[in-house]
């Protein structure tokens, strides 16, 4: 995402915010979650809204029909509404990351991934979930993964930080520590 992509989709994310308060966040992550679920599953529906070469009447048409089969509030309704008229459509997937960005800022949570070489208990989770909040003092939102190239142990992602508890990374130190001795 460019600068001034970011830049403009934080604008229209915020006065949706600002509009709608506190309270329609639930709705609209609802909403913004189904929105980015039609966008990335439907290669039809990304290419006609993304054809620079559709008019602006049969976008604002097109949108109104889409919007009449989805079951949108009236906030995103009328949000997608404004994308549409605007020409702003193509900055969906952008808007998208904002908002969750800004909702996770105003409800203090903070979204992680957990990756592991192999499924992790449901009490591991929770365990690990519960440390999480009281590091960080937010409410987290742990996205759990796989990855079978992983000798053992964890890793965390969030906002741009990596805790590698892996058995590679582990096992890296040690020979690092090795080669120094």
């Amino acid at each position: 995402m460019t600068m001034l992509e970011r830049t403009i989709a934080r604008r229209y994310t915020k006065a949706l915010i600002e509009s709608s308060g506190k309270d329609s966040m639930p709705v609209l992550e609802r909403d913004f979650s189904f929105a980015e679920t039609i966008w990335n599953a439907s290669d039809v529906v990304r290419a006609w809204f993304l054809n620079p070469s559709m008019k602006k009447d049969v976008r604002e048409n097109v949108m109104e029909r889409f919007l009449k089969l989805a079951a949108f509030s009236g906030k995103a309704q009328t949000f997608f509404r404004l994308l549409a008229k605007r020409n702003r459509i193509s900055l969906l997937p952008h808007i998208i990351q904002v908002f969750r960005e800004l909702s996770d800022e105003i409800q203090n949570r903070i979204r992680v991934e957990l990756i592991s070489s192999e499924a992790c208990s449901p009490s591991a989770v929770d365990s690990i979930k519960r440390a999480l909040e009281n590091k960080l003092g937010k409410s987290v939102l742990l996205n759990v993964g796989q990855k079978g190239s992983l000798l053992g142990g964890i890793i965390l992602k969030y906002k741009g930080t990596v805790i590698d508890g892996s058995l590679k990374m582990r096992l890296d130190r040690l020979k690092e520590l090795l080669k120094e001795e």
